[in-house]
Formats: C-alpha cells, sequence, structure tokens
C-alpha cells in the first residue's frame, strides 16, 4: 500500500481530525497486516516544517521514526520512476509533480492502493486511491 506524506504528518504532530484515521492506518503498517511503501519524498516533505521551526529535536525524532518504521518500504525515485511520474503529470495536469511521483512509486512496487487525504490525487493503473477522509477510521 502506497501511503502519502500526509498520514506521516497528520500522526507525528497529532494536530489534524484526521489523525486517529492516519494513526490506525500507519498501526496496520507496523504490526504487518500489509506492507507500506513511500518514496523518499515523503520524508523531505515531512522534514519542512520542523527545518522551517528550526526544530532540530523534531528532525531527529522524524528521521528516527521514518527509519525504524517496521514494513515499510522506502524508494528514491529511479529514472523509471521519474518517467512514470512524468506520464501521470502529463495525463492529469493538475496532479502535482511530487503527488506524481509518489503514485509512479507505489505502482513501481506493486502496491494496488494509496492511501491520501488529497482529493486532488486522481486513480491511476492498477492503484486504487483511497481518501483517508473516507475510510470511516476517525
Amino acid at each position: 500500500m502506497g501511503l502519502d506524506t500526509s498520514l506521516f504528518i497528520y500522526t507525528f504532530e497529532q494536530t489534524s481530525l484526521f489523525a486517529p484515521a492516519a494513526t490506525a492506518v500507519l498501526h496496520s503498517v507496523e504490526r504487518g497486516d500489509v506492507s507500506g511503501v513511500v518514496s523518499t519524498l515523503v520524508l523531505a516533505e515531512l522534514l519542512v516544517l520542523p527545518y522551517r521551526l528550526a526544530r532540530h529535536d523534531l528532525v531527529a525524532v522524524y528521521l528516527r521514526q521514518f527509519q525504524m518504521f517496521p514494513h515499510l518500504t522506502v524508494v528514491a525515485p529511479s529514472l523509471q520512476i521519474c518517467q512514470a511520474g512524468a506520464r501521470l503529470r502529463a495525463a492529469s495536469p493538475a496532479l502535482r509533480l511530487v503527488d506524481a511521483l509518489h503514485l509512479a512509486t507505489a505502482q513501481s512496487a506493486g502496491a494496488t492502493a494509496f492511501v491520501t487525504n488529497d482529493a486532488g490525487i486522481p486513480p491511476v493503473e492498477d492503484v486504487t486511491v483511497f481518501q483517508l477522509s473516507t475510510l470511516g477510521l476517525t
């Protein structure tokens, strides 16, 4: 299952109404109920706020939590993933490039589902996009 950055932000920061649902999804990965896959871009997005706030303590905590996350595969964008992301972006002009790369990463890893809270992310070939807000986990 591909995981969007928002799930980690909601879980780590616990400031969103969607934090309980995001936490439930990530706990299912931690337990090994499902395998998760993310792009290294998730980490880049996740660390923006702690760096902006000069909270190097949070940077260290987030890095440690992210690196030690069980049943989570972290994939760096390869040339093939970048090409697939460009194809997805070309097919859906409203899709942001970073989101296209997240979807392409999920596709390349064989994920059949992608969980996000971004209504602007469309389903793509062989990957069903699930909106966190509609999973009934809050």
